[in-house]
């Protein structure tokens, strides 16, 4: 029963490890936790305390889907039930995966198996996690990193899950050493004193990381405002007074660079009032100015639709179709089994199609701009190719789906860590919440209110070069993974290797 309440607690005070809360303990007492107690011999108990494990982590972490769907969108308690149950238990799979797994090919090597063979299964179940069914990226471990010195200078070369292998193995050292003085697990001098010079050399070198940049600076400091609308979602589709809203802030608002959050403009151009987006173009025209609208756009005789970011002053209105949709937000999977539902939910706007995998890059006031959109920015490598090409990132996203749950900060968490890896200023523009700027070494530099109509404005540079992670991705890190879990099963099916540490 012990057990039980513990890995309970290890993953529900998970929570505060990320943001808005960012308190470092609670990352390192989960893992102290799971690497503590004692695990049950049979497979069906074991995997069952592993996936509770695992339910715990992610029902507290994503409590924020039932603010969506019974206060936004108003799906009722049945359906609502349905999502708050079986999605987290469908998320707590792949924690539940790797810690039966780890248990599964313990090998006698007590060191390895804390320090690269339980990081290395944790960060493979995390990335099968990032695609699998559409991918789901959130609450990934090595999004705490963005808050400390010592591991922002991995970001750049091993992405965000290589910083969460570097996370839970130095977790791991620190077990080791502590549950050594304590007397409960038996290694040796040897195996002690590398373990600690391990976790130190860790830290030293992640910090001394932190002075290398693969990027430089490209061109003149460029302006840019950010229009925050806060408009709330009942009105945003069924009402003009969001075009009103717009309409005044760009005709008002000076800098190299304009833009509105994502579907800022929630109807389509033949839709519109007569002339309207003439008028938006013809005032930032008059200001100088680049003006970048969210909204959707029709691609096709079918009346096929996207979600897009238009660069509305540049000739034949070019934009960036957002690629990786949302699924069951965005597009619904299965459609001929859950159709029917969604039509009890009403949801707006849930037939997009998905953008192409090759879009030209988007250019503004001298500017390559690498846009994504909303959800598209917990997939770091789905971004690195136009990001190394480009000088900024740009995230356009409407959060008020999720009111005031720490969403918004779980998504900013998300925007600061693709800002790190590809070392570029990342502007976040969202309509409600957090309109942010950031810096190519993740610290955010200025950011809006949550829920105030206000239009962020502030400079930043354009940088140009290429990191190590734009290089090669999540390869190198998930290779290595590969590799060690492929070689633990190859040892664990033989009778080779050494009985003693």
């Amino acid at each position: 029963m012990i057990r039980i309440v513990l890995l309970i607690i290890a993953g529900l005070i998970s929570l505060y490890a990320f943001a808005p809360y960012n308190i470092l303990l609670c990352t390192i007492i989960p893992f102290l936790i799971i690497f503590a107690i004692e695990y049950p011999k049979t497979n069906k108990n074991l995997f069952a305390l592993c996936l509770l494990y695992g339910y715990s982590y992610f029902v507290i972490q994503i409590y924020w889907i039932f603010y969506f769907l019974y206060f936004v969108i108003n799906a009722g308690i049945f359906v609502t039930a349905l999502a708050v149950i079986f999605f987290p238990l469908y998320l707590a799979l792949y924690p539940a995966f790797a810690l039966f797994s780890f248990h599964k090919l313990k090998t006698n090597f007590i060191t390895f198996n804390y320090l690269v063979l339980f990081p290395s299964l944790w960060v493979l179940f995390e990335w099968i996690r990032g695609f699998a069914l559409g991918g789901y990226s959130w609450s990934n471990i090595g999004l705490v990193g963005v808050n400390y010195g010592f591991l922002r200078g991995y970001y750049p070369i091993v992405g965000e899950y290589g910083v969460s292998w570097i996370i839970i193995s130095l977790i791991a050292a620190l077990y080791l050493i502590v549950a050594r003085l304590l007397g409960k697990i038996n290694i040796s001098k040897m195996a002690y004193r590398l373990t600690t010079i391990y976790l130190a050399v860790l830290v030293i070198i992640g910090t001394s990381l932190q002075s290398i940049h693969y990027t430089k600076p490209y061109g003149k400091v460029i302006d840019v405002a950010l229009i925050q609308g806060n408009i709330g979602e009942g009105t945003k589709w069924t009402g003009s007074n969001s075009l009103d809203v717009y309409l005044e802030a760009i005709k008002n608002t000076k800098a190299d660079i304009v833009m509105i959050p994502e579907t800022g403009i929630s109807q389509f151009a033949s839709t519109l009032p007569y002339g309207y987006l003439d008028s938006l173009e013809s005032y930032a025209k008059s200001n100088n100015e680049a003006l970048i609208l969210g909204m959707p756009v029709i691609i096709d005789k079918q009346n096929n639709y996207v979600n897009a970011a238009i660069v509305l002053t540049n000739k034949g209105h070019p934009y960036y179709a957002k690629r990786h949709l949302v699924p069951y937000g965005e597009y619904i999977p299965a459609k001929w089994i859950l159709g029917p539902l969604y039509h009890l939910i009403n949801l707006p706007m849930v037939g997009f199609s998905p953008g192409g995998d090759k879009q030209p890059l988007l250019i503004a006031a001298n500017q390559k701009l690498a846009f994504n959109i909303c959800y598209e920015n917990g997939f770091g490598s789905e971004l690195i190719e136009d990001a190394k090409n480009s000088t900024l990132m740009v995230n356009l996203s409407d959060m008020v789906w999720y009111g005031t749950t720490i969403a918004m900060d779980q998504h900013l968490e998300l925007s600061r860590a693709r800002a790190l890896e590809n070392q570029r200023y990342f502007i976040q523009e969202t309509n409600t919440s957090i309109t942010a700027i950031i810096t190519p070494y993740g610290e955010i530099q200025s950011q809006l209110p949550v829920f105030r109509r206000e239009t962020l404005k502030d400079s930043v540079h354009g940088m140009v070069g290429t990191t190590p992670y734009e290089r090669f991705g999540n390869w190198s890190i998930i290779m290595w993974c590969l590799l060690i879990t492929f070689c633990t099963i190859i040892y664990r099916t033989t009778r080779f290797g050494i009985k003693h540490q």
